[in-house]
């Protein structure tokens, strides 16, 4: 499937030339990284991805637990890093709600089997940022990427790659909302996955930075 679509899709083939060289892997190694996180997060929501969640390693969880102990939600902010889909299992497994702000998939298809995953997965899918204020006065945690959206472009943090812009609405609706900003992370460490977050109101840049210098291979780099 990987191979298919980088030969279908010349934007594709740019962008991993971009990153390849700074991941210090070849395109292969890249691809057979990125295809493996794909096949995993394909099974969210089954018996086999529950038991990886259950056993992730989740670093920062206070800070979770501090804002629900205060009645309180907030806005995760995240890139599509390592196997990002299986974070909504990890977090509804541990009895926190949480939902992203996602768009629609041009394959009619495909959008219905990706809104199926992430419904066993317990992921609530959120279309507009009206819904998020829903979901954060009703105590859910909502996701929004820093990549892969056209969504309030214009920051940058010099990484994936140089002047590569990232969304700046994570930390704008937190100012609108009043929620905190939380930054998340997750990838693998000692053959488990590993989950990091951020203590509210972390500058990102800093926050992510470590991930894209000593792995930039577990970013998904197309789809822009």
């Amino acid at each position: 499937m990987i191979k298919l679509y980088m030969n279908l899709t010349p934007g594709a083939r740019e962008s991993v030339s971009r990153v390849v060289p700074g991941a210090g892997r070849t395109e292969t190694d890249y691809l057979k990284r990125i295809s493996s996180n794909l096949a995993l997060m394909a099974k969210i929501g089954t018996s086999f991805t529950r038991t990886i969640s259950e056993n992730a390693d989740v670093e920062g969880e206070k800070h979770i637990i501090d804002l629900k102990n205060n009645s309180a939600s907030g806005i995760v902010g995240l890139f599509h890093y390592g196997p990002w889909e299986l974070l909504p299992e990890i977090f509804s497994q541990k009895g926190y709600r949480i939902g992203a702000i996602t768009g629609s998939q041009r394959m009619k298809l495909f959008d219905r089997y990706l809104a199926s995953m992430r419904r066993r997965a317990g992921l609530y899918e959120i279309r507009d940022l009206a819904s998020a204020s829903r979901h954060l006065r009703q105590g859910t945690f909502v996701a929004i990427f820093f990549d892969k959206t056209r969504r309030a472009k214009g920051m940058k943090f010099g990484f994936p790659y140089p002047g590569y812009e990232v969304s700046v609405l994570p930390q704008l609706f937190s100012k609108r909302t009043g929620k905190s900003f939380l930054p998340v992370a997750c990838g693998f460490k000692n053959k488990r996955i590993w989950v990091k977050i951020g203590s509210p109101g972390a500058d990102p840049g800093y926050f992510f930075e470590p991930f894209f210098r000593n792995n930039l291979s577990e970013w998904l780099v197309w789809g822009e």
